[in-house]
């Protein structure tokens, strides 16, 4: 199931927006009676951080990032984010970079046809200016750049945000993994593989719409357990299983979170399908000695 990704792995395509946010009224948080995006978490009656369920790209009319929130972020003592230091954009373009040829060489004559009419129909660019750019993109990516003409017209990215409030936070942000590490975890398939994915894209880019504007939805009503269960039911994704995208990955991050919460107070921003399940970062947190508690906001 090609289109999830974009709600785990999107990140990748928000790193060179620009904007800027002015300090209001905040309103103080609130204990919430049911599972939210925003969770306190503590140990022995202490709170150690807030972690807070993300989407990468969300819908416009579903994003909801009040004062409060960004208020979190500029009191803790770390920001932690799956991508610390936000990359610049030469260091974007090559890590973007293939070093097996270009896809397009490895292609039929109609799937390539195929491609190309999809970036003139579906993008409005034309594919003979940006075509040699793309064939050199890692494959997986080349996807990722298709997918994006499933993302709203209107869209807005938490981790973009967050990004904008690093320089009045008090200490840099860190990363619970680089940016080469999340490409090559969308790198590992082989080349057949890789076309039937990019092919997999353009045809059911509908489909991929649809299935963003759920997911916005979702996210906008906190639901991270229906969120979970929405990604959960589509185990293969692209010659990814679940367990390579979120649940290896959570069980990595949890030392990390916890050295941190150790040290210092944390605002923990990740994507929100981390959260929820047996192997949720919910879940195992508490396994490891910790009260998580929903929140509003």
């Amino acid at each position: 199931m090609h289109k999830i990704k974009i709600l785990s792995l999107a990140l990748i395509s928000t790193l060179i927006l620009t904007a800027c946010f002015h300090k209001k009224q905040v309103t103080p948080l609130a204990p919430a009676e049911k599972s939210t995006l925003l969770w306190r978490v503590e140990m022995d009656g202490q709170t150690k951080a807030y972690l807070f369920g993300t989407m990468h790209i969300i819908a416009e009319k579903y994003y909801y990032f009040p004062e409060n929130l960004k208020q979190l972020v500029l009191d803790a003592d770390k920001v932690v984010l799956e991508i610390g230091e936000k990359p610049g954009l030469l260091e974007v373009m090559r890590l973007m970079q293939s070093s097996d040829g270009n896809i397009f060489d490895k292609m039929t004559s109609e799937q390539k046809d195929s491609v190309y009419t999809f970036i003139d129909k579906e993008m409005g660019k034309n594919p003979e200016k940006i075509a040699p750019r793309l064939g050199r993109m890692k494959p997986m990516l080349l996807q990722q750049f298709l997918a994006s003409a499933a993302f709203p017209n209107n869209f807005e990215s938490y981790e973009e945000d967050i990004y904008k409030l690093q320089s009045k936070a008090k200490a840099p942000y860190i990363g619970l993994e680089t940016m080469e590490e999340q490409i090559a975890l969308l790198d590992q398939a082989g080349t057949k593989e890789n076309i039937e994915s990019i092919m997999a894209t353009i045809r059911d880019i509908e489909g991929a719409r649809q299935e963003m504007m759920e997911l916005s939805r979702l996210h906008r009503e906190g639901d991270v357990e229906a969120l979970y269960d929405m990604i959960n039911g589509h185990p293969e994704m692209d010659g990814l299983n679940i367990d390579d995208l979120l649940f290896k990955r959570n069980a990595n991050w949890i030392p990390k979170l916890i050295e941190i919460m150790d040290k210092e107070n944390a605002f923990i921003a990740v994507g929100a399908g981390h959260l929820g399940g047996e192997k949720g970062l919910i879940n195992l947190l508490e396994k490891a000695g910790y009260t998580l508690s929903p929140m509003n906001y």
